[in-house]
């Protein structure tokens, strides 16, 4: 792990002895629309790359833990969405946030203290787009080849996006744990230093 990353983590996290051994992300995406579909496709792919098991009920698993991905339909518009977020988390607590989320989505998001993550401001987002051949799974294979296998087709910028979102989340819950999930500021903060890498 970089030395930074625990330096600033020394520095900013309460730790949290509760462990839940799983998490909630909102993916807000026009579901109904291929441009949704295919964002959610590239989300899945990472979340079944590893730790993977019979029997699971989750949606997958991101740095080791269980994912649940709580799906926000914006194809309706923007104005229904401060519903469905206020119904969400009323129901669970969730630490992250993904897709194509507008200012004002985000905004709302951030003032409840969720973290969203969009891979178009990281540091990795213009090679990855460049060069969308060269992006490695976790296990080392091909990105877009997996996903075709997977899908049936070449994954486009959404997919890549999704892709790319879920693999942020899996760096940083693998290397700073439950703990870093139950504690905004400093999930926040390590987020923002995992997007100013130059590779995943």
């Amino acid at each position: 792990m970089p030395a930074k990353y625990l330096l600033s983590l020394a520095l900013i996290i309460c730790l949290n002895t509760a462990w839940a051994h799983s998490f909630n992300i909102v993916l807000i995406a026009p579901h109904s629309q291929f441009v949704g579909q295919s964002t959610l496709k590239g989300f899945l792919l990472a979340t079944r790359e590893q730790d993977a098991h019979q029997d699971e009920e989750s949606d997958g698993h991101l740095g080791g833990l269980d994912s649940y991905i709580l799906n926000l339909d914006s194809q309706p518009g923007e104005e229904d969405l401060p519903g469905q977020i206020e119904i969400r988390l009323r129901e669970s607590e969730i630490p992250f946030a993904v897709g194509q989320i507008s200012p004002g989505a985000r905004a709302m998001l951030e003032d409840r203290d969720i973290v969203v993550i969009d891979p178009v401001f990281a540091n990795f987002w213009a090679a990855a787009i460049a060069k969308p051949g060269q992006i490695k799974l976790m296990n080392g294979r091909s990105f877009s080849i997996a996903f075709e296998e997977a899908y049936g087709y070449s994954p486009d910028f959404h997919a890549i996006h999704g892709y790319l979102a879920a693999r942020v989340i899996a760096l940083v819950v693998r290397n700073f744990g439950e703990q870093v999930l139950s504690n905004p500021q400093s999930l926040k903060q390590v987020v923002e230093q995992v997007m100013q890498e130059p590779s995943l």
